[in-house]
């Protein structure tokens, strides 16, 4: 995909208002199916374009044209016509994919048959300095596939709102159903945003999703590509571009997947994010990472916790920090902002700790003693 350049506005301004919105989207898919051949004579105009210059309407003319959201059209060249940059390629902080268990049903429960088990995906990214890294969503083609392969099935509730000819999501999970249907919970989806989380204000995420017979029925089977069906992908559009995607810092949540049999699983996604500067008051895209068909498999799974010695809630069997380590300062162990009988009793009750003593080993020679306790009482105030 191009990055850097320009395209002229009549291209995607579907409502001839000199601002790219959700409404111009409709233009996007109402011409030209997904597959299509874009002509190369046919006249300019909003859905004709071939935004990513490949001559066909696909994955990354959406990706494109979901990263133009808000942009203003101007006469950029001083030629009068009217055109629209899109945004800087940002070099990808991918750092790789993390697999968490989080639940197993050996009675099973509900429709979850016995023996299955419940694992989340998670996307691991660094921040992009001076800026805001926010997640427009999963992507797959041809030549970077996304695909899932998990032998025996996945579980997908039949009330999850998940159908035939669409990839499960998130957001069509009701968690009211939780109280009194608890497999629901842990059906299998794809997601942009959070937990059942949405941002204030504004909800979950607004997304465009790639319809094709029987792809949802393919997932659940535990069996989907997208090259079964020309590329794919689930994309945030319209206000949800910087309003509703959550700030993507660390881990983020991409998928959950309940493996029938309880057997593993593997798969392949490439993800698009885009990148803003920090500061409050910008509504257009400056950057877009596009990150291309990173493979999964039971090698990422991992133990998510504190992995942090030092803070309040070390959690020795934790093999991957999720970012929930809370650190107070030296001697603060109940973290209530002074040091005091509460402290002492907390650094007593480890005393003999030969290994992994998290805060109460305050000299940090790997043990709670005797030089711990002095220390503690030296910054005591009662």
């Amino acid at each position: 995909m191009a990055h850097g350049q320009t395209l002229p506005c009549g291209c995607v301004d579907g409502s001839y208002d000199g601002v790219i919105t959700n409404t111009d989207f409709f233009s996007m898919v109402q011409h030209l199916a997904w597959g299509d051949s874009i002509p190369n004579d046919v006249e300019e105009g909003p859905g004709w374009c071939d935004l990513d210059g490949d001559g066909t309407r696909n994955v990354h003319d959406y990706i494109l044209f979901t990263s133009l959201q808000q942009q203003q059209c101007s006469d950029l060249d001083g030629d009068g016509v009217e055109e629209v940059m899109l945004p800087d390629a940002v070099t990808s902080t991918f750092q790789g994919w993390v697999l968490e268990m989080v639940a197993e049903h050996p009675e099973g429960l509900g429709d979850i048959p016995a023996g299955a088990k419940t694992y989340r995906l998670y996307a691991d990214f660094d921040p992009v300095a001076g800026s805001e890294l926010r997640m427009m969503g999963l992507w797959g083609d041809d030549s970077a596939p996304w695909f899932i392969d998990a032998p025996g099935g996945l579980f997908v509730s039949v009330l999850s709102g998940a159908q035939e000819d669409v990839l499960p999501e998130q957001d069509d999970i009701d968690p009211l159903f939780f109280s009194v249907f608890p497999e629901v919970e842990y059906s299998s989806f794809w997601t942009v945003a959070d937990m059942w989380s949405a941002s204030a204000g504004f909800g979950n995420p607004y997304t465009f999703e790639r319809s094709a017979v029987g792809q949802g029925l393919s997932f659940q089977s535990g069996e989907w590509s997208s090259e079964q069906v020309g590329g794919s992908g689930i994309l945030a559009v319209a206000g949800s571009i910087l309003n509703e995607r959550l700030v993507v810092d660390g881990l983020h949540l991409m998928g959950q997947f309940t493996v029938l049999d309880g057997q593993g699983f593997a798969g392949q996604a490439g993800l698009v994010l885009v990148a803003n500067d920090a500061l409050p008051g910008g509504f257009s895209v400056e950057g877009l990472m596009v990150v291309p068909a990173e493979p999964f498999d039971m090698s990422n799974l991992e133990v998510l916790g504190c992995t942090d010695e030092t803070a309040i809630n070390f959690d020795m069997e934790a093999t991957y920090s999720d970012g929930s380590c809370v650190i107070c300062g030296a001697g603060d162990l109940d973290c209530d902002g002074f040091i005091g009988v509460s402290d002492l009793l907390g650094l007593l009750a480890d005393f003999g700790c030969a290994s992994d003593c998290g805060a109460s080993d305050l000299d940090q020679d790997g043990s709670v003693n005797v030089a711990d306790i002095l220390g503690l009482l030296s910054l005591f105030v009662g």
